[in-house]
């Protein structure tokens, strides 16, 4: 294998099944698909990769574009990788210069990147394209966070504080998504079954409220308050349900898996604690409340 054989691609957000392929310490972790499903969504994300004839990603450089209210746009280099075989190639400066060209075509007035002092191999690459030496004046401080390092504040891990459900839905991802993002169509479903919904308001938005109140199958109704965090079409939508005593962030994927659509639904609770209160009724309610999902999208197609 011709290790300077390779193709540089810049990945866009159908290129996830790019990232399914990919060679021994291009990344510090194993890549999770609906990771990256949701990185490559947003724009202001980038990656770059380096491929070899067989189409296995042997390097990769990514990078996010950010705004500031004081600063000019800005490209911040988050990571490059290069598989042992290929390194010391020219590949990390290649990628690197595909990342700056995308920084400047976005108006970007630098870029920039952090890395370890005892780093030689990394620091060799990033000196190795600016001109003349450059004075290290920074420190950087890394701070755990609960989504990023599993560990919340009081030492619960995400694990014990969550449960996740999965479904297959015999349609594509915007079939799935429309039944979500419809007010009428959601309410139809939403909740366990039994339940149905009143919407009071719905700002289908990034930062969006959602006030509801679910009616049991008893006369008892529960009002709801939730705040959409993040939306992507046909992608994901996290969810927070706004509490002082059943307080969780929802999050619901959706990954087109050839015809079909895999839904993923993650719900966080801040303690284990709570979790493990109220499992016994989120399990099941939960399962319902995708079972009555499907049924939705499979009536759309009647």
């Amino acid at each position: 294998m011709n290790s300077l054989n390779v193709t540089i691609r810049m990945l866009g957000a159908d290129d996830g099944q790019v990232l399914e392929s990919v060679a021994d310490d291009v990344f510090d972790n194993a890549v999770e698909r609906h990771l990256t499903m949701e990185f490559l969504a947003d724009p202001r994300h980038h990656i770059v990769v380096a491929m070899d004839e067989r189409g296995v990603v042997v390097g990769m450089a990514s990078a996010v574009h950010y705004l500031h209210p004081d600063k000019p746009n800005q490209l911040f280099i988050n990571e490059v990788g290069v598989s042992g075989p290929f390194q010391r190639k020219g590949i990390g400066a290649r990628l690197m210069a595909a990342l700056l060209t995308v920084g400047e075509s976005l108006g970007c007035t630098e870029a920039w990147v952090l890395t370890d002092t005892d780093n030689v191999a990394a620091r060799s690459l990033y000196e190795g394209l600016v001109a003349g030496t450059q004075e290290q004046t920074s420190v950087m401080y890394s701070f755990p966070l609960s989504a990023g390092s599993g560990v919340a504040v009081g030492g619960e891990s995400v694990t014990n504080r969550e449960v996740v459900h999965s479904r297959l839905i015999d349609a594509d991802p915007g079939r799935v998504f429309d039944a979500i993002s419809d007010p009428g169509r959601l309410a139809r479903w939403w909740g366990p079954n039994g339940f149905s919904s009143t919407f009071h308001a719905f700002e289908f938005k990034r930062g969006g409220k959602w006030t509801l109140t679910l009616h049991g199958p008893d006369g008892t109704d529960y009002p709801n308050e939730n705040v959409f965090v993040e939306i992507v079409p046909q992608r994901l939508v996290i969810i927070e349900h706004v509490s002082e005593d059943h307080h969780f962030v929802l999050t619901i994927t959706l990954e087109q898996d050839e015809g079909s659509t895999l839904v993923r639904w993650e719900q966080v609770f801040d303690t284990a604690a709570h979790k493990d209160e109220v499992a016994p009724v989120v399990l099941k309610a939960n399962e319902q409340n995708l079972d009555r999902l499907e049924a939705e999208v499979m009536k759309s197609a009647e």
